[in-house]
């Protein structure tokens, strides 16, 4: 594989969301797969990781979202002979059975009904010997302390054996690992370990700026509150206890 790239503009757009370096990580793992691919990036925003499989050997990529503002954005900024971008719904995907080779799903499962829709249309849109990647927040490090999830957007979170049964009815064969940050971050220095610290900063850590949060974690740690894509590494080693689970599916 080459040097991954990133270039000046790229690298700037999205550097303002505060899970930058755990998005990024995840389209850095991706591009192993990714050399003479036909990619489809489900839930891909703005746009840059779309762009990013792209200039890392896609042959061609198309991403897709919900939001019609993103899309346009996206298009904007990123759009290019051999990278595009379209409104639509992955419970419906509107592409010939077998088009693309490589599918990035990243942390959108989470945040649909109609789950088993939406993983049947992955799987009928991917080649015989394509691979389609998952990945999907772990409902034990998220949401264990609430009924419902923390994240107002999230619809159903997953554990490891729910995420496993999810994926069997798609798909033949998949690798399940877990996306570890190698360093603790804010949530982790803050809450300590400790549960009902946990569960408090899940419930009003949102209030408050995270850029303002950077600033105190600097100060008092010596190190930013959110980990860069650096610090992020795949292993199937205490996969159960993953933030974020990353699945490797084929047909």
């Amino acid at each position: 594989m080459g040097v991954l790239r990133l270039n000046s503009d790229s690298a700037e757009f999205g550097r303002d969301t505060p899970w930058w370096g755990e998005y990024l990580a995840q389209y850095k793992q991706a591009s192993r797969y990714v050399r003479g691919m036909r990619v489809l990036d489900i839930g891909c925003g703005r746009g840059f990781g779309s762009r990013f499989l792209f200039d890392n050997g896609a042959v061609s990529v198309t991403g897709i979202d919900l939001s019609s503002s993103d899309i346009l954005k996206a298009q904007e900024v990123y759009g290019r002979d051999g990278v595009g971008f379209v409104v639509a719904d992955v419970k419906n995907l509107p592409f010939a059975p077998k088009t693309f080779d490589m599918i990035t799903c990243f942390q959108v499962i989470e945040r649909i009904p109609s789950i088993d829709q939406a993983l049947q249309q992955v799987a009928r849109v991917l080649a015989p010997n394509g691979v389609a990647l998952i990945s999907t927040v772990n409902r034990k490090r998220f949401s264990e302390l609430t009924e419902a999830p923390v994240e107002r957007e999230h619809i159903q979170e997953y554990d490891y054996e729910e995420v496993k049964q999810l994926l069997k009815r798609s798909f033949s064969t998949f690798d399940i690992q877990g996306l570890f940050c190698t360093r603790l971050m804010g949530p982790d220095l803050l809450a300590g370990g400790n549960k009902t610290l946990e569960f408090l900063r899940n419930r009003f850590e949102n209030h408050i700026p995270w850029k303002l949060r950077d600033v105190v974690a600097k100060k008092v740690f010596g190190v930013s509150y959110y980990p860069d894509e650096t610090e992020y590494v795949l292993r199937s080693i205490g996969v159960q206890e993953a933030s974020i689970f990353y699945s490797v599916c084929r047909k």
